[in-house]
């Protein structure tokens, strides 16, 4: 097995303690900023089935699903991480295989995964995005211009990958997907896990900000199949 794949294995086949719930404010502030911001950029269209690919614990996928639409299903390769997620739908699988028929789902989200693979799954993983996805993918990576991003992922070995994963091999990545980048932007202050509370209140006026289009912790990607 590649060193990655064998570090990732064993990270998220273990029981997780510094996880927030899902209910804990910084846990919400984040995942629900981000809902709302994908939805401003679909204002007009009907999402009623959505796919969460490396949905883990559910955080994504419960507030995506208040949000756009009630049929939401979350896969993930982790069954440790899975029995934490609350949510019905749920698929243990690797994005790389991904068990659904073409074109299952409006739209395929995906929020902190593929700064966890090698370049060659990258593309691979993308790909079988788009071939589930009748529309719409929406993706979420680390954002490497913010200093704290970039530290981390030099001083853990699950995050390493991340060091591989800027903002124009994003772009290089959906090109070569064949996919129409709708938009592309930074956003987030607020770490779900790590943030405390007091200074909760001063991060969610800073989201939208300057400082957190320029050096929010995340860079998000909307993207869309072209048509045939």
């Amino acid at each position: 097995m590649e060193k990655n794949s064998q570090i990732q294995k064993e990270y998220w086949h273990k029981e997780h303690t510094d996880r927030r719930s899902i209910d804990h404010p910084a846990v919400k502030a984040f995942f629900k900023d981000k809902a709302e911001a994908l939805k401003v950029l679909l204002p007009s269209e009907k999402i009623n089935s959505i796919l969460d690919c490396g949905c883990g614990n559910g955080f994504f996928q419960t507030y995506l699903s208040q949000i756009f639409c009630k049929e939401l299903v979350g896969l993930d390769f982790s069954n440790v991480m899975l029995d934490l997620n609350p949510n019905k739908e749920k698929i243990c699988a690797s994005v790389l295989d991904i068990p659904c028929k073409n074109s299952s789902f409006n739209l395929v989200v995906c929020h902190g995964l593929l700064h966890h693979l090698n370049e060659e799954s990258r593309l691979r993983a993308l790909l079988e995005m788009k071939r589930v996805s009748s529309k719409y993918i929406f993706i979420g990576e680390p954002n490497l211009d913010n200093l704290l991003i970039r530290v981390n992922a030099l001083l853990n070995s699950e995050e390493r990958m991340t060091l591989s994963l800027s903002y124009k091999r994003l772009e290089s990545l959906a090109r070569e997907c064949d996919l129409k980048i709708i938009k592309m932007f930074k956003r987030g202050v607020i770490m779900p896990n790590k943030t405390p509370l007091i200074i909760l209140p001063l991060l969610k006026r800073l989201e939208g900000s300057w400082f957190s289009s320029s050096y929010g912790h995340c860079t998000y990607m909307l993207l869309e199949k072209k048509s045939t």
